[in-house]
């Protein structure tokens, strides 16, 4: 067994936390009210042209803009489909980091989509293009079309962890906000306040791993704060949670993980969403029958 860790959880953790109850996320019929509300917070009409509707989504069409409400979770997703990943041939993307950020910040305070004071901003990423001659098969020089600005979510000074809890957002060459991805479900009221453990079980949990994968394993990330889920989960209450990311190597072949583990005795719902590809059950196999010559 090999186990090393890059980060390890922060000494200050506080004692006690409120647990929170979170809103339960609209469905059709309402989730087009909802999805009228947020086109109108995009300084849009609010009147669909084209209402789509599928088990999980409800699309709302208002000329060149998709609006997206994901009816698990209340994840969002808007693009201007005519500008969300463009490729300006006579315009070259030159804006700073900075620049892009406060571009996204002010989106979000105009907006009012989720509450300013939660956010904090991660990092800034973005997307790439790259070209190339079929006959000489040389490549050109990668080309930025945006700037994807990444938002995480505090609950006071508490972060919040996990695939949820973040807003990211499309700035294009013109400066305009030509898309966004956002997992932020809206805060009820408080479940109960719990009594915040050491992190002396994730550590045992990460030991155990350690013992019965092949390989040496090292924790790249060691968080503790509130686990938000994804895009695709059901998620009714927000718990705190030790968070670890880590990598398991074995010679040339490596994988990449995390582990979640409940920060108090009292845990309310599974932190694990559902497994996006379920196995379905197999047949039974006959054992071959010996041939005899």
């Amino acid at each position: 067994m090999g186990l090393e860790y890059e980060q390890k959880f922060p000494e200050r953790i506080p004692s006690t936390l409120p647990v929170y109850r979170l809103q339960e996320p609209s469905r059709f019929p309402g989730s087009t009210a909802v999805l009228s509300t947020v086109a109108k917070q995009l300084d849009l009409s609010g009147t669909a042209t084209e209402i789509c509707v599928s088990d999980d989504w409800t699309v709302h069409q208002e000329g060149p803009y998709d609006l997206r409400l994901h009816t698990k979770s209340g994840g969002l997703v808007y693009r201007h489909r005519e500008r969300y990943g463009f490729h300006w041939e006579d315009r070259t993307f030159e804006m700073s980091d900075e620049e892009a950020g406060n571009i996204s910040r002010r989106f979000i305070e105009q907006t009012g989509l989720v509450n300013i004071d939660e956010t904090r901003l991660l990092r800034v990423t973005h997307l790439f293009t790259q070209g190339g001659d079929r006959d000489s098969q040389k490549m050109q020089e990668p080309t930025a079309l945006d700037a994807g600005v990444l938002f995480g979510r505090a609950i006071g000074d508490v972060p919040v962890d996990g695939p949820g809890g973040k807003a990211m957002i499309h700035v294009d060459v013109e400066e305009q906000v030509v898309g966004l991805s956002l997992v932020w479900r809206q805060l009820g009221d408080v479940v109960a306040d719990v009594e915040i453990l050491p992190p002396d079980q994730a550590y045992a949990t990460m030991e155990d791993i350690a013992r019965k994968v092949r390989g040496e394993v090292l924790v790249t990330t060691a968080s503790f704060g509130y686990f938000e889920q994804g895009m695709d989960d059901v998620q009714r209450v927000l718990q705190p949670a030790y968070v670890m990311i880590y990598v398991v190597r074995d010679e040339e072949v490596s994988f990449k993980s995390a582990e979640v583990v409940a920060a108090s005795e009292r845990v309310f719902e599974p932190f694990r969403g559902e497994k996006r590809f379920p196995a379905t059950a197999q047949p039974t196999r006959e054992a071959p029958k010996e041939r005899r010559e």
